[in-house]
């Protein structure tokens, strides 16, 4: 799998959005050759502090995003797999919008913590759901090298003929750029587990799969 992604800090917000290409397959379930799959997201937040140039801490929130947007887009030829084990009759193209609010959080130890509330419409799906979107980033020191854990949870509610979904991938990586460039965050290699429970809104669709990660920042 390559990822691309890019976050941005502005005046306004901040604006994170990534493409993955891969080639998913089902594991132990249907043919094994499942071709090209393409995922991204779009994500654009707005900051009420920002915008305002006020303060709105209280208690453990730094600041409130009034409104964070996603649009998740993308094919996937390995849902063939999954609509031939369970019946089902998923579109391969992906397309849904989110629609809410995100409060960032100032946690003891971490470099970000972020909470977004969604609501969140597949287009190919009737009706609309809920989806509540937790991001996290720890740094930390370990016999002189620096480290980082961080990764994102996603749970969101049922929706038409999909069931609620669990989507998780915690990630361990080690800063490898001071090394290697004399600038540290420029290259990180790591180690990531990525954990679907109803993966695509399949009932009993489960995976787990662990990922070594190398990752250059430029």
């Amino acid at each position: 799998m390559i990822t691309l992604e890019h976050f941005q800090d502005n005046a306004w917000g901040d604006l994170f959005f990534f493409t993955d290409f891969t080639n998913l397959t089902t594991e132990g379930r249907g043919h094994p050759e499942t071709g090209f799959d393409l995922y991204g997201e779009v994500n654009p937040r707005l900051s009420l502090g920002k915008l305002t140039g006020k303060s709105y801490r209280f208690g453990p929130v730094k600041d409130i995003y009034f409104y964070s947007g996603m649009l998740e887009f993308g094919t996937s030829d390995s849902l063939a797999n999954i609509n031939r084990t369970f019946g089902t009759h998923l579109d391969k193209t992906q397309l849904r919008q989110l629609h809410g609010m995100a409060l960032e959080l100032d946690l003891p130890g971490f470099a970000y913590s972020s909470i977004n509330f969604f609501w969140r419409d597949d287009f190919d799906i009737s009706g609309s759901t809920w989806q509540i979107t937790y991001v996290w980033g720890i740094p930390f020191r370990l016999a002189g090298c620096d480290f980082m854990f961080r990764g994102f949870a996603d749970y969101n509610g049922a929706e038409g003929e999909l069931a609620e979904s669990f989507h998780t991938s915690p990630q361990l990586m080690m800063d490898l750029g001071a090394k290697v460039f004399g600038k540290k965050s420029k290259l990180w290699i790591g180690t990531e587990v990525d954990i679907w429970v109803n993966e695509y809104g399949v009932r009993g669709q489960h995976d787990v799969v662990p990922q070594a990660v190398l990752e250059f920042e430029f």
